[in-house]
């Protein structure tokens, strides 16, 4: 659970957006409070901000303080969004458009330090208007890659749907990212998961456990 306290250090990432007065100390130093976490307990305790447990530990924080109501700070999440083409593409395509998208981003990310990428990455469409995006989860904005996915659109999130998640840890290959039970599959259903290999966190599906032998 090393990441957990790294969700909540997030949160206070985003008071001091909010209230800058609140966080003036942080300020004179010039670091924010996900920044100080780093310095004062990742760094001394040689924490791995890019192995798994760390992971866990930082969704399981990002659930919890989403619960949290926060104001609209913070800055927009990196992504790449582009037009899918029109309303009556067939979802087949939509879907392998939305695949390439974010694998692109996964690629992209390669060249960002670990401590810099987001835990998940998965793509989306609409399917009424053929759009593409690529949404990725964020301790700052307190959402998972779906959210992430749904705001950028901007439509009906009853016409979008997504690609399996992946991490972006290493240089590939990614490892899938089960749907979460708590937010995710509540929220969309499973309908949102066209591709037939997509998992559920709510079958016991675990993170990369498709390379186990």
């Amino acid at each position: 659970m090393a990441g957990f306290g790294a969700a909540f250090a997030g949160l206070g990432d985003s008071t001091c957006l909010v209230n800058p007065f609140s966080c003036l100390a942080e300020q004179d130093a010039g670091l924010l409070p996900s920044q100080l976490y780093q310095k004062s307990v990742n760094d001394p305790l040689h924490i791995d901000t890019s192995s798994d447990e760390y992971y866990v530990g930082l969704d399981v924080g990002i659930f919890v303080t989403s619960l949290a109501p926060v104001g609209e700070a913070g800055s927009a999440v990196a992504e790449e969004a582009t037009a899918g083409g029109a309303a009556d593409t067939d979802e087949e395509t939509l879907l392998a458009r939305a695949n390439a998208a974010r694998d692109s981003e996964l690629q992209r990310l390669t060249g960002v330090r670990s401590a810099d990428r987001p835990a998940t990455i998965v793509g989306a469409y609409n399917a009424s208007t053929g759009n593409v995006v690529v949404g990725q989860s964020s301790k700052e904005l307190l959402e998972c890659a779906e959210a992430c996915a749904v705001r950028l659109d901007g439509g009906d999130p009853a016409d979008i749907f997504f690609t399996r998640a992946a991490r972006p840890r290493g240089a590939g290959p990614f490892p899938d990212v089960p749907v979460c039970a708590d937010f995710c599959e509540p929220a969309y259903g499973r309908s949102a998961f066209p591709d037939p290999a997509t998992r559920f966190a709510s079958d016991g599906a675990l993170v990369g456990e498709e390379f186990l032998p």
